[in-house]
């Protein structure tokens, strides 16, 4: 089997889905960590906006032209800046009840690189490593024949494509004419490519973000996406989300409020216990209990 996902030949990447994926996922932005993207659940309709993470550090937000120097937290105050849209048709449109899907999930913005650094999640939350990612804008070179699944180029198979990393991204530099213009128009289409013959459990489609690009008289401020895999209608394959054992659970919080619980049992000693959080094989901390 591959660890590659996407439109290409052979076997594909068989991820196991279950009900109500939840995030709690370390994204380094401008090299410091950020906690807390809210949970994520798998929904029948799948037409919701996307949630809006603003990753910009605080100070330099204030001093920012956008949004009267305060942070993007909705879908709505983000549309008053720009006209990017998430784009159902071949991914939560597509899918069946029960089918596994790449869902826009989110959209943030970040600054300090002059490119798109879009993000993959599998169905746990966490990054994920060989998903085939696409660019296009209305420029873009010819892909050399590879098979775009789905196609959401604005001139049919003509994009750049790389593959995402162990932190789930992928990179892609700016081309000219990636800054939105003064109607709040871009013209950078991503998405994550599906396979053209899914297995069990892999995704059928992608959703796509469409008129992505970055503000002017910024440091290049960029609205990206990230993707996750769900399941249409919330059935399928997987385990339910774990119920409290003997009543002990963590309450996962994003800006005050509950996104997700964690459940765990009650300890069996009086020994000390703690639970640790990871990034990659790097303990970043501890969080004890009485």
């Amino acid at each position: 089997m591959t660890d590659k996902i996407g439109a290409v030949t052979g076997p594909v990447y068989v991820v196991s889905v279950p009900r109500e994926p939840h995030v709690d996922l370390a994204i380094e932005i401008n090299h410091r960590p950020k906690y807390g993207l809210a949970a994520i659940a798998a929904e029948a309709v799948g037409d919701e906006p996307p949630q809006v993470l603003d990753m910009r550090p605080g100070d330099y937000i204030e001093q920012s032209p956008l949004n009267n120097g305060e942070p993007f937290e909705t879908w709505v105050e983000l549309q008053n800046w720009c006209n990017v849209r998430a784009d159902r048709r071949f991914g939560g449109d597509l899918a069946q009840t029960g089918q596994a899907y790449f869902k826009l999930v989110s959209v943030y913005i970040r600054t300090g690189f002059a490119g798109f650094i879009p993000k993959f999640l599998d169905a746990t939350g966490r990054p994920f490593n060989g998903v085939r990612a696409v660019a296009s804008w209305p420029g873009a070179p010819d892909l050399g024949g590879e098979q775009l699944y789905p196609d959401y180029a604005q001139v049919p198979g003509h994009a750049v494509a790389g593959w995402s990393n162990e932190s789930g991204d992928v990179g892609f530099p700016y081309s000219h004419g990636a800054m939105f213009n003064d109607l709040g128009d871009g013209v950078y289409n991503l998405w994550p490519m599906s396979p053209l013959s899914p297995g069990p459990g892999d995704p059928v489609g992608s959703d796509a973000l469409i008129g992505a690009g970055w503000w002017a008289n910024t440091n290049h401020d960029t609205v990206n996406g990230i993707w996750q895999v769900v399941i249409k209608g919330g059935a399928g394959p997987g385990p339910e989300p774990p119920g409290p054992i003997n009543g002990y659970y963590e309450v996962l919080y994003h800006n005050g409020v509950e996104v997700g619980r964690i459940a765990f049992s009650a300890p069996t000693s009086t020994s000390e216990y703690y639970r640790a959080l990871f990034r990659g094989s790097d303990e970043l901390g501890r969080i004890h209990y009485e």
